[in-house]
């Protein structure tokens, strides 16, 4: 799998009162291809029973916004008893079999390469 960058969060050293174990410090890996964030997110079950470890997705801030305005009619079909809903990635919400998609073409868009897409330059061509 190749990554663009990984970094740590936070500040070594700083622990939170009270706490005399070692400073835990979340990482943040950003990968090139999509294909491999799914290959993680499936195998992400195996660390199920190892609190110490956790992987969750960072989602961009027009995924966070374009969920959040699906929340309110998730929330409300929830009350109204729907036998299925749910919201699926990136931004779906789906009742019963009905889906309301916030990105319809996210699919084409992520099964480009960013290595071989011209529209994304490599880093040397800028």
């Amino acid at each position: 799998m190749d990554n663009e960058r990984a970094q740590r969060i936070g500040r070594s050293g700083a622990r939170a009162p009270g706490n005399d174990g070692p400073k835990t410090r979340s990482i943040i890996v950003c990968f090139r291809d999509n294909k491999d964030v799914e290959i993680i997110m499936l195998n992400a079950s195996r660390l199920k029973h190892k609190p110490q470890y956790g992987i969750t997705r960072y989602y961009p801030s027009e995924i966070v916004q374009a969920r959040s305005r699906l929340w309110s009619d998730y929330k409300r079909a929830k009350r109204e008893g729907n036998a299925s809903v749910f919201i699926g990635f990136p931004a779906k919400l789906i009742i019963n079999r009905h889906v309301r998609d916030e990105f319809p073409e996210w699919n084409i868009t992520i099964k480009m390469s960013r290595i071989t897409n011209p529209i994304f330059p490599r880093s040397n061509e800028i």
